[in-house]
């Protein structure tokens, strides 16, 4: 510690009187630390309405998907869409507009695995937690309207891949599981129960709902066995997916009996997702999965 004081002293950082040590830099270290993220590298969004004014910042990774150009972005109940992303800037202009729909960016993820820091494992399955590398790509966004939700059109997004290492949490299924079903049972109720994990985790963390994502393997390269990713949204990772190893078993249990006590036939938002997107047989196969695993 001495040698960094005397380091920070020689850089004019701080200042040493006596036995104290005094900050004397022109700006406060605070204002490099961003509240809304942990990256530094921030996208900040200028509304060019009426001349030109910062009304927020969005980080790297998440530019992709709420500030493409086209986007519909809120800030303070206000609608505005962004007419110009700057990427080697870091810039985003948008104009106030008023529409009846917002928009919603399709992402292709790749996860990848670096490091396990526990790992835990029982007759039908393993849980993990570790470091992982996200890449991901936005690909098109759809526009969908208000209230009914209808998708009313749509357009690409064109801009690079975006990379993140963060903290995850991970399920393997085991041979003894998935040997009872067929292959695209599996697809499925693995996408429906990622996506049922996905949505009460936050419950649980007390935290914002996109700060976790959720991403499944068929094959996964690591475990080479059908895996489901619960992985931090931040750069760094920041505990939450370990939380989340913590109460595995509660996790699980809490999303059967969402899949049981949902009143739908074959899936909705409410549960493992909407039927045009899991598959009719989602529900059905998520709740086996789970029945499997806890031993129901």
């Amino acid at each position: 510690m001495k040698e960094i004081l005397e380091f920070l002293e020689q850089e004019r950082v701080i200042h040493r009187s006596k036995d104290k040590w005094y900050w004397m830099s022109e700006s406060f270290p605070a204002e490099g630390i961003s509240l809304r993220s942990a990256s530094s590298e921030n996208f900040a969004i200028i509304d060019i309405t009426d001349g030109a004014r910062v009304i927020g910042e969005v980080d790297r990774f998440s530019a992709p998907m709420m500030i493409h150009e086209k986007a519909i972005y809120i800030h303070e109940g206000e609608q505005y869409q962004i007419e110009k992303l700057d990427y080697p800037e870091r810039k985003a202009y948008a104009r106030k507009v008023k529409v009846n729909y917002y928009t919603d960016a399709n992402l292709a993820v790749n996860i990848r695995v670096l490091d396990v820091f526990k790992e835990e494992k029982t007759v039908k399955e393993i849980k993990y937690y570790g470091e992982v590398m996200v890449t991901a790509l936005a690909t098109m966004y759809k526009k969908i309207k208000f209230h009914t939700h209808e998708n009313i059109g749509s357009g690409p997004i064109n801009l690079p891949e975006e990379e993140m290492h963060t903290a995850s949490y991970w399920l393997c299924i085991l041979p003894e599981v998935t040997a009872k079903f067929q292959p695209d049972e599996i697809q499925s109720g693995l996408m429906g129960l990622c996506n049922v994990i996905t949505n009460i985790a936050p419950i649980y963390l007390m935290c914002d709902p996109r700060d976790v994502r959720g991403v499944f393997q068929v094959k996964s390269p690591f475990t080479d066995m059908p895996t489901i990713f619960i992985y931090d949204n931040h750069p760094g990772g920041v505990g939450l997916s370990e939380r989340l190893y913590e109460c595995h078993t509660e996790i699980l249990k809490t999303s059967r009996d969402v899949i049981r006590n949902c009143g739908c036939e074959n899936g909705c938002p409410s549960c493992v997702g909407p039927v045009n997107e899991v598959g009719l047989n989602s529900k059905g196969a998520a709740l086996r999965i789970i029945e499997e695993v806890l031993g129901a």
